[in-house]
């Protein structure tokens, strides 16, 4: 028995929890692109914004189970490298750590500074690199319809399957939206410069990422703010059985800590500073594939400002 267990542990330890500072080597296969972290997000995506029940306790402990034994299964298949392409949380962190201003040496293993945002232009891609950014961004985008008088009046008094429904065709009608959008603007991109059509979408994505980071903390600052609270009641009481650990089963969200116009503020002022990354980025790029950069850069610019204006409008009250 004690054999078996060191087995295991060892198995463990060599296949899944060993260092792994590089993504998996690209394949061919789709289980080594970021297909499958394309799926695992958008699926995640589906639960926060389609389904109405949402909150429903059992049925994300379920969810969790079920996942946590899929990445599990799959790490210890591919090897801890695996979370960092297939994994769809640890596949869009990696991408968003580009812009860190730090780094770990893959030699030494140590932490250095780097000029912030540099790595971005060196991003590795690999299929489905594109769209995992592009189901980020139309998922963030869709929060924001979902907000406005005319979704509500789609949604009307519509519950269960039916609200789920209608939900699922807007979150797939947004991210089409932005998809076609970034297509067109590689597309015509690729025919001003040298770059192939087929590849261009993905050597420009890594422009989408400051933007794609932007729209993601505007998403979720509020629930960081507010829900992020909630931790104190529930760390009293994990599992609803009237505990009180800690003292703080009572604890009430204060919803005074900032106000509603500092919160508007600061996703105002992100989605600006992201945007204006991801203009640099372009220039930049446009710089390396053609000299008349300036017409260019022209098709990710349009892109780009039709991303934020409609992030900015999709804010306003």
């Amino acid at each position: 028995m004690p054999t078996t267990l060191a087995a295991i542990a060892g198995y463990v330890r060599d296949r899944v929890w060993h260092r792994a500072p590089d993504p998996l080597p690209y394949d061919g296969t789709i289980a080594t692109s970021y297909w499958p972290a394309v799926v695992g997000l958008l699926a995640f995506l589906w639960l926060e914004l389609c389904v109405l029940d949402r909150n429903n306790i059992r049925r994300l402990a379920v969810i969790v189970t079920v996942y946590s034994v899929v990445v599990l299964v799959a790490a210890a298949r591919y090897g801890r490298a695996w979370l960092r392409t297939g994994e769809a949380f640890g596949a869009f962190f990696s991408l968003i750590a580009q812009m860190a201003p730090f780094t770990v040496d893959r030699d030494t293993r140590r932490v250095r500074i780097r000029r912030p945002f540099s790595a971005l232009s060196k991003l590795p891609t690999r299929p489905g690199i594109t769209m995992l950014v592009l189901v980020s961004i139309g998922g963030t985008t869709f929060d924001g319809v979902t907000r406005t008088s005319f979704w509500q009046k789609v949604l009307g008094t519509t519950t269960g399957w039916n609200y789920t429904f209608i939900n699922t065709f807007g979150l797939i009608w947004i991210t089409g939206l932005v998809a076609i959008v970034y297509a067109i603007a590689a597309t015509v991109t690729a025919s001003i410069t040298v770059a192939d059509r087929y590849e261009a979408p993905a050597r420009y994505v890594h422009a989408l990422l400051p933007a794609a980071f932007a729209y993601a903390f505007a998403h979720y600052f509020t629930n960081i703010i507010f829900e992020g609270q909630d931790i104190l009641r529930l760390a009293s009481d994990p599992f609803g059985r009237n505990w009180n650990l800690f003292g703080t089963v009572n604890y009430v969200i204060n919803f005074n800590v900032i106000s509603v116009t500092a919160i508007g503020w600061t996703k105002i002022v992100v989605i600006i500073i992201g945007h204006i990354v991801a203009f640099a980025v372009v220039h930049d790029r446009a710089l390396e594939d053609d000299d008349d950069e300036v017409v260019s850069q022209l098709p990710m610019f349009v892109a780009m400002a039709a991303y934020g204006a409609t992030a900015l409008w999709l804010l306003l009250p």
